[in-house]
C-alpha cells in the first residue's frame, strides 16, 4: 500500500507533464515550452516519471507508457469525482457520513441548492420530472404537498390517457421489462415509505392517495430508510434518477442525473428496499 501512495504521489504531483506527454510524444525542450516550466523542473519530472515507469523515451522524445496513460486516466477520473463531490458538498452536507450514496449518482449532475426564501426551488425540477412518469420507484422519509400532488398528477395523466392498469408484475418482471412497457399499461408507481409518512399520507392525503393507487400506485412500508428521498422515473422517452436531501428545517437541496448509470443505481437501489418493505392497503 505505502508503494501504492508513492505512486499516487507521483501523479498527483507529475500529472502535467504526464498529461503534455499523452497528448502527444515531447522532447525535454518541448515540455519545457509547454508547461512554462523550467528545464530543472522537466528533467526531475521525467526522472520522477520514468522512475514509476510512466513514461518511456523514444529517440529524443518521451511518450507516456501504457502504465502511464492508464494511471493518468484513472487520476483524472479520481479529480472528476472530487469535483462532482465539491459541486453537491452543500447539499450533501446534512446528510451521515455513512449515507449510501452512489458517485454514479453525482457524476455529471444538476446540483440545486436550497435557498433561505425558496425552499421548494430544489424540488421543482423533481416534481417535473416525477408528474411525466409513466413507471417510477421512490423511497421517501418525508412527505410534502408537493410530493403527493406530483404523483397524482402521473396517475391522473395516465388515467386520462385512457391506458387501464394491468395486474402488476413481480419485483423480478419489473426489472426485466423493457422501457416502454411503461407506456403500454399506464402508470406503474411504487412507493417506499416510512411508518410516519405512510400515518400521514392516510391521514391528510386519503383522497389523492385512493386516487394514485386506482391508476397503478402501490405503497410498501419500511423502517430501514435511507437519510434522503431516493427516486428512479421513466417518462416513456428519457430516464432520470435524483435524491433530496432534507434537514430539520426543510429541503437543503436536490441532485437530479439522467445519466444511465445514475437511473440504473437508483432503480436497484428503490427496488432493494422494496424487496424488504411491507405492502400496505391504506
Amino acid at each position: 500500500m505505502e508503494e501504492v501512495r508513492g505512486l499516487a504521489d507521483v501523479v498527483a504531483q507529475r500529472r502535467e507533464f504526464l498529461a503534455a506527454l499523452a497528448d502527444r510524444p515531447r522532447s525535454k525542450p518541448d515540455l519545457v515550452a509547454a508547461t512554462d516550466t523550467s528545464r530543472s523542473t522537466v528533467d526531475r519530472a521525467i526522472s520522477d516519471l520514468s522512475e514509476r515507469g510512466l513514461v518511456a523515451r523514444d529517440g529524443n522524445v518521451y511518450r507516456p507508457t501504457y502504465a502511464g496513460t492508464r494511471v493518468l486516466s484513472i487520476h483524472e477520473g479520481y479529480l472528476g469525482r472530487l469535483a462532482d463531490v465539491d459541486r453537491a458538498s452543500d447539499v450533501l452536507s446534512d446528510l451521515p457520513p455513512d449515507a449510501d450514496l452512489d458517485p454514479a449518482l453525482l457524476d455529471g449532475a444538476d446540483v440545486r441548492t436550497a435557498e433561505p426564501h425558496a425552499q421548494e426551488y430544489p424540488i421543482r425540477p423533481v416534481v417535473d420530472v416525477v408528474a411525466d412518469a409513466q413507471c417510477l420507484g421512490a423511497v421517501v422519509p418525508v412527505v410534502t404537498p408537493q410530493y403527493v400532488d406530483a404523483i397524482r398528477a402521473a396517475c391522473e395523466g395516465a388515467a386520462t390517457g385512457g391506458s387501464e392498469p394491468s395486474e402488476r408484475a413481480s419485483g423480478s418482471e419489473r426489472s426485466e421489462r423493457p422501457a416502454s412497457h411503461a407506456a403500454d399499461r399506464g402508470v406503474d408507481v411504487d412507493l417506499v415509505v416510512t411508518p410516519a409518512v405512510a400515518e400521514t399520507l392516510q391521514r391528510r392525503h386519503a383522497e389523492s392517495i385512493r386516487i394514485c393507487r386506482e391508476a397503478g400506485l402501490t405503497l410498501y412500508e419500511t423502517e430501514a430508510a435511507p437519510p434522503y428521498a431516493l427516486w428512479a422515473a421513466d417518462t416513456g422517452t428519457e430516464t432520470c434518477a435524483g435524491a433530496v436531501v432534507h434537514s430539520e428545517t426543510g429541503v437543503t437541496g436536490a441532485v437530479l442525473n439522467d445519466a444511465d448509470a445514475a437511473h440504473e443505481w437508483a432503480r436497484e437501489t428503490v427496488e432493494r428496499y422494496r424487496a424488504s418493505a411491507t405492502e400496505l392497503d391504506l
